[in-house]
């Protein structure tokens, strides 16, 4: 019997890595605009390390629980609603991906994501044994990005399709999604979950509304990824 391979040759670093690492060797001061880390660029805020500090206390108390620390869950539930119970915390939004990618598929399965997306997904994919299938993003001027909700129902009409993932705001398009609906009923019809990528959706260029988080907008199983 074969035994499933959790990593092969996934680790290499791509070109811009390279090079990036190339012009350190050299001593040549470089702009990372790949950087998203807020604390090396000066956009950290004194009040997260107040709030940290107010919460040390009760959060140096050893009191593990798989959904996270539950002063942090506290916190949450009194900003956004809700019970504690209702919030799962992670280290980062890709493990929250590990996590569901585990959860919703078993190796050799299938889940739809967008081209062009999030590139760290299809690695990610991979770890969890799972494979990738791609439907197509259009820009189309002057109405802006559009999802092929025609070809992503033939895909999640595949048995082998266990979720479609959606990134609300889009990654690299930077456009929200706008056929919320639609993708419920196409997971719904099929039987697939659907996983909103929505860590960057209250940052609207124009300080406009942001959009609805895609689990208010229909009845299919849906986890909305947020961050902190």
């Amino acid at each position: 019997m074969g035994v499933p391979v959790r990593f092969s040759g996934l680790g290499r670093p791509n070109q811009i890595a390279r090079e990036r690492a190339r012009l350190a060797a050299a001593g040549v001061p470089v702009t990372d605009l790949t950087d998203s880390n807020p604390t090396r660029h000066g956009l950290g805020s004194p009040a997260v390390l107040e709030a940290v500090a107010r919460a040390a206390g009760r959060a140096a108390l050893y009191d593990p629980s798989p959904r996270g620390p539950l002063p942090a869950r506290e916190a949450l539930a009194a900003r956004y609603g809700g019970h504690p119970d209702d919030y799962w915390l992670t280290a980062s939004t890709s493990e929250a991906y590990s996590w569901l990618l585990q959860l919703l598929t078993d190796p050799g399965d299938r889940v739809a994501i967008p081209a062009p997306g999030y590139p760290l997904i299809e690695p990610l994919a991979a770890l969890a044994l799972a494979r990738t299938s791609a439907y197509p993003l259009y820009y189309l001027h002057p109405s802006g990005w559009e999802h092929d909700t025609g070809r992503l129902a033939e895909l999640a009409a595949a048995p082998a399709v266990r979720a479609v993932i959606a990134v609300h705001p889009g990654n690299p398009t930077g456009a929200y999604v706008e056929c919320g609906a639609r993708l419920h009923e196409i997971c719904a019809r099929t039987d697939c979950a659907l996983i909103s990528d929505e860590v960057f959706r209250p940052f609207t260029v124009d300080r406009a509304a942001a959009p609805a988080s895609l689990a208010d907008q229909g009845e299919a199983l849906t986890f909305a990824l947020d961050g902190l």
